[in-house]
């Protein structure tokens, strides 16, 4: 082969064309029940995992297995104790909605057209009404204009 041309390695097989079969006994066909209620029919190693457990063939390891019927992660489910104590906390009682906004309390730039009401009710409320007013007064002096 000094002629430049080069030899077919014909012992060469060209795997990608074949398509690989499962083996019967290996990947049996089972049935499970997907999470809209269908029967599902599928080889074992096909089957999601949510639904392998689902899958009633027995496992010779299942004596070592441990595994959890309801999801896969553990939920927190607080004490009795711990919900009162969580309820009372958020009560109306200890949070009455007569509390109102306190700028002071907020560290960032107000708008020009900010006003602080008080915290005391009767003074909130004369401060509400002379804004009421200087605001009824600004709109009958633009309409006279």
């Amino acid at each position: 082969p000094s002629s430049g041309q080069y030899e077919s390695d014909s012992d060469d097989v060209d795997e990608s064309v074949e398509v690989a079969r499962p083996n019967e006994e290996d990947d049996p066909m089972v049935e499970y029940e997907d999470e809209f209620g269908r029967i599902r029919t599928v080889r074992r190693s096909e089957v999601p995992r949510d639904f392998a457990s689902a899958v009633n063939e027995p496992d010779e390891d299942e004596d070592i297995i441990i595994r959890n019927p309801v999801n896969h992660f553990p939920i927190y489910e607080p004490s009795a104790e711990r919900v009162a104590e969580i309820t009372a906390k958020f009560a109306e009682e200890n949070n009455p909605l007569n509390n109102h906004y306190d700028a002071s309390r907020e560290n960032r730039a107000k708008g020009a057209a900010f006003y602080q009401f008080s915290g005391d009710e009767e003074t909130r409320r004369k401060q509400m009404e002379e804004l009421k007013a200087a605001r009824e007064e600004t709109g009958q002096m633009r309409q006279e204009l």
